[in-house]
């Protein structure tokens, strides 16, 4: 299990570990990624696949990927920003964790799913069905709650 926690098992006796992290493209072809190099840890890492949505990409660019089995290979996410360009959002990893702050609002959208973070403090989630879980407790604290 890695810092995140997360683990799934895919056939019986193998395990696939993920670990998010920030890196930067030591190699592509075509716009598209095929090394990487961590920006915590330093190491190069092999890209094994892309992400569907993953805009293309080149040397420089700056990509969250994540960590497959064990951590030998990687899977590019996101395009984070150009070589020479602005970072379109303050991104950091630290400790395992990904930090995104973004001025205006922050949207993760996948088919008909969305979460949606404005800069005035609204939190969105739309989708077709949502679902909260808790091993412990679920505390909702509200001035008002309002049901359907």
């Amino acid at each position: 299990m890695n810092d995140n926690g997360i683990k799934t098992r895919t056939k019986p006796g193998n395990v696939v570990d993920f670990g998010a992290a920030i890196a930067v493209v030591t190699e592509a072809a075509d716009g598209i990624p095929l090394g990487l190099r961590c920006e915590r840890t330093g190491e190069n890492l092999a890209v094994s696949g892309r992400a569907s949505a993953l805009d293309s990409v080149y040397e420089g660019d700056r990509v969250l990927f994540l960590r497959l089995d064990g951590g030998r290979r990687a899977v590019a996410m996101l395009r984070l920003c150009r070589q020479g360009e602005g970072a379109r959002a303050n991104i950091e990893e630290r400790d395992g964790r990904v930090r995104i702050e973004a001025a205006n609002g922050l949207v993760l959208s996948c088919g008909g799913s969305r979460l949606e973070l404005t800069a005035d403090g609204r939190v969105m989630a739309d989708g077709r069905e949502v679902h909260q879980y808790a091993r412990g407790r679920l505390a909702l604290n509200s001035a008002v709650l309002e049901v359907n």
